[in-house]
């Protein structure tokens, strides 16, 4: 007996959402339609805009670079001591009150990258959670679990909405490190 491979796969996707172990990813489902890094003529991601905080270092850069397996942006951190830097989605994402949580999951590389001295200062997306008058709820990230590499490594958790959240911002950055980082296939999808 010959097993119909399409048969196959749709049986392997229902029985993994059923059972918990993994949640399948489709393009449908992400949320953040700016994910891909599309370029603007500046060579910065459309969508997105980049910035320090307080004392944050000016000549640090972003550009957004075309690949074979789509784009990614990279973050240029010239200093450890100034290196307070990120890369935000400029309109925050809208939720439903129907969704419990956000399966968030996005690829990164490092390269020359010293990390500042707390853990926090890891590199990662970080997501802050609004209610529906602007107050913030929530500030928290997704980071890749163990050391950083000059490979792509996905990053990926499940993050529980707060209650009463309307809307979430998007960000990347590190703090107090230096480097080059980069972020592709950024994918954010709602959960029941």
């Amino acid at each position: 007996m010959k097993l119909n491979p399409l048969l196959l796969s749709l049986t392997l996707i229902i029985t993994t959402a059923v059972w918990g172990q993994e949640v399948p990813k489709t393009v449908s489902q992400n949320i953040l339609f700016e994910g891909g890094f599309q370029e603007n003529s500046n060579g910065t991601p459309v969508g997105w805009t980049a910035g320090g905080f307080a004392g944050g270092d000016q000549s640090n850069t972003v550009k957004t670079t075309e690949e074979r397996d789509g784009n990614y942006v990279s973050l240029f951190i010239k200093s450890l001591d100034k290196g307070m830097f990120n890369l935000n989605l400029v309109e925050p994402v809208q939720l439903k009150s129907t969704w419990k949580e956000l399966l968030c999951s996005y690829d990164i590389r490092v390269f020359n990258f010293v990390q500042g001295p707390q853990g926090h200062h890891k590199p990662r997306m970080h997501l802050t959670f609004f209610d529906a008058s602007g107050l913030e709820l929530i500030n928290t990230g997704v980071a890749v679990a163990g050391n950083l590499a000059d490979a792509w490594q996905t990053a990926e958790r499940k993050v529980p909405i707060p209650a009463g959240a309307a809307s979430v911002k998007v960000w990347f950055g590190t703090f107090s490190s230096s480097g080059q980082l980069d972020f592709r296939n950024i994918y954010i999808a709602p959960l029941p």
